[in-house]
């Protein structure tokens, strides 16, 4: 059943692959038209922090598909060629990429999670020193 297992499985793998790539292609190239519009002088923290974020949004589908087209390129191409046999390396390495998907995604998830709160808690930290010092004088009477 190679005709089924082609159509039915692999074809659905890369039109997902594709589909992953021009989505965020579409949304990457719109976030940063917004964050563009404003002059650079003008920009606020949080139109910085979507900037940011933007670029780092791009890591999940190239790392996606670096991790699991090898297996299914190389599944197509033993089945589209009978007479070629890849070697059981290219499997053995190919199947340890699609199987780290789980904790390469979790390390970036962590890793950009952890820089987007960094930039928001020394923001927090600044507004949070002046408001202390504020009520501090208000309490005294002064204003």
């Amino acid at each position: 059943y190679d005709t089924e297992r082609l159509t039915l499985h692999y074809v659905w793998i890369f039109a997902v692959e594709l589909g992953t790539a021009v989505t965020y292609a579409i949304l990457f190239v719109h976030l940063k038209r917004c964050t563009h519009r404003v002059p650079m002088g003008f920009q606020s923290t949080t139109q910085k922090r979507i900037d940011r974020a933007t670029k780092l949004m791009v890591a999940y589908p190239i790392v996606y598909c670096a991790l699991t087209l090898p297996l299914a390129t190389g599944r197509m191409y033993s089945m589209t060629h009978a007479n070629v046999v890849l070697p059981m390396y290219y499997y053995c390495l190919a199947g340890a990429f699609m199987t780290s998907g789980g904790w390469i995604d979790a390390l970036m998830y962590a890793w950009t999670r952890r820089v987007l709160l960094q930039e928001s808690e020394g923001k927090s930290r600044s507004h949070a020193g002046g408001s202390t010092a504020q009520s501090g004088l208000m309490m005294q009477g002064r204003t």
